[in-house]
């Protein structure tokens, strides 16, 4: 039998640049919740781990279901990178709300794999969101004992941004 528990929580009351969690036991197996509901320039959440900003550490690769062709306008972000500084978690530049789960392989000694899903788009009902997936990488073998989120087009994330770990333990 498995254990669940909350392990970390952080929001922002208000717009901020990034948002960490505290420093947290590793458990074996971690799921993560959050919530940007605005970004003050266009732009995507990142995700990065014990502070790492090292520009070689990630990779990732990002779906979504929008029918319109988008053009990213800054560098880097096109849905698809290996030996990235962070974990993207969608692929159009937006103003527009993101939430997603992620489950995130937290074993010893060993890189990290990361699952998700998500949305992004408006949360008033006037247009459908768009449906986002992907996975990533983080080579680092050291356990993850916090997570950071941030907008790499600088700027701020909105106030209510949100972040929930739930570690998993056998």
């Amino acid at each position: 039998m498995s254990i669940e528990s909350i392990i970390a929580a952080a929001s922002l009351s208000s717009p901020a640049a990034s948002l960490v969690t505290q420093a947290f036991d590793p458990p074996i197996l971690l799921k993560v919740f959050l919530f940007i509901p605005s970004f003050s320039v266009a732009s995507v959440p990142r995700l990065r781990f014990n502070g790492d900003t090292g520009t070689t550490n990630y990779a990732y690769n990002v779906m979504d279901s929008n029918l319109i062709a988008t053009v990213v306008t800054f560098t880097g972000l096109n849905g698809v990178a290996g030996a990235a500084d962070g974990i993207l978690l969608a692929k159009a530049n937006s103003v527009n709300p993101v939430g997603a789960q992620l489950i995130i392989g937290n074993g010893p000694s060993q890189q990290h794999s990361v699952m998700f899903s998500g949305s992004q788009g408006a949360v008033d009902a006037s247009a459908a969101p768009a449906v986002l997936q992907g996975s990533a990488i983080w080579a680092n073998t050291a356990r993850i004992t916090s997570i950071q989120l941030d907008s790499p087009a600088g700027g701020n994330l909105g106030a209510g941004t949100g972040i929930m770990v739930i570690g998993i333990s056998p």
